[in-house]
């Protein structure tokens, strides 16, 4: 489960310039990735139990805040980013029994845990994440792995390019529709488009 998330960073971290680090981080199970502007650093927690994911929180926060004093100490000024990954599908997981007004019983609130965590900016930006189901498939961490905007810069580039060109195909021979778009909310924007192009095409989905 650890290769499989790993491999699946590593496939969105290669494009925006970020690779896997030589370094003994590994032995705290921790695992690197360097660039000349940003330090990643991903922790994998093999149960869904919220003192693990404290610890584990702790501990990679202690290697990354040591990488990032190393490039400081170099002049270089970098962003530093801890992922935190639950090796267990969160869709399926069921919270400890609740008493009668619904509050968690016994200290291990694991959802309360990542929203705490994730909501932390002190040294650095922090991502929970886990699988969407087999966590030994690397596909399954795609769809949290997506959100981390560091790694998914590129598609959301790709992304707004595309609509870029869908918009320019759109209007290229009506100078007015432009000028009216140029001053527009994403509301009126819609209701401009499907007016050009007809009701019976989903415009939403362009922008």
């Amino acid at each position: 489960m650890h290769n499989a998330c790993v491999d699946c960073i590593d496939s969105y971290a290669n494009p925006v310039g970020l690779t896997l680090a030589d370094s003994a981080a590994d032995a705290a199970n921790c695992t690197l990735w360097e660039s000349d502007y940003a330090v990643v650093a991903l922790v994998v927690i093999d149960e869904p139990i919220a003192s693990k994911l404290k610890s584990s929180h702790g501990e990679g926060l202690a290697i990354l805040s040591q990488k990032l004093g190393e490039k400081r100490r170099k002049h270089k000024i970098v962003d530093g980013y801890l992922i935190l990954a639950i090796a267990h599908d969160m869709n399926t997981y069921r919270s400890p029994a609740l008493d009668e007004e619904n509050r968690v019983v016994g200290s291990d609130d694991l959802h309360g845990t990542i929203q705490s965590l994730e909501s932390d900016l002190y040294l650095c930006r922090k991502q929970i994440i886990w699988p969407v189901g087999d966590p030994d498939d690397p596909s399954a961490w795609e769809e949290r792995i997506r959100r981390i905007p560091i790694l998914s810069l590129p598609f959301a580039k790709s992304a707004a390019a595309n609509a870029d060109s869908t918009l320019i195909s759109l209007c290229k021979d009506d100078e007015i529709l432009m000028r009216q778009l140029a001053n527009a909310s994403e509301d009126e924007i819609i209701i401009l488009i499907e007016s050009y192009i007809g009701d019976s095409d989903d415009v939403s989905t362009i922008l």
